[in-house]
């Protein structure tokens, strides 16, 4: 639910309610919902979407993530990476 009044991150900013664009890559595709539900603060700019949204793109579009090199940390980036590796060309959607 986004009902919120006060930022949750600056403490200062009113959150309300913007309609914004959500990206999302999984794998290879680039989703993009159209007018995704979401608050953003008026001081600080930080945007939460809608839990519900997020819990749908989850369910139809699952994020990959590429295994580790041996010995590489869990948490370490690399040419692999779905989030950082450019998109081939005719892969996005937009729902």
């Amino acid at each position: 639910c986004l009902i919120m009044d006060k930022c949750p991150f600056c403490h200062l900013g009113r959150m309300r309610l913007r309609p914004r664009m959500h990206f999302r890559r999984s794998g290879s595709v680039l989703i993009s919902a159209m007018d995704a539900r979401a608050v953003r603060c008026d001081v600080c700019g930080e945007v939460i979407y809608d839990p519900d949204l997020l819990t749908l793109l989850d369910l139809f579009f699952p994020a990959e993530t590429p295994e580790p090199a041996d010995g590489a940390p869990a948490n370490s980036r690399s040419d692999d990476d779905p989030l950082t590796r450019p998109v081939q060309p005719g892969k996005v959607w937009s729902i």
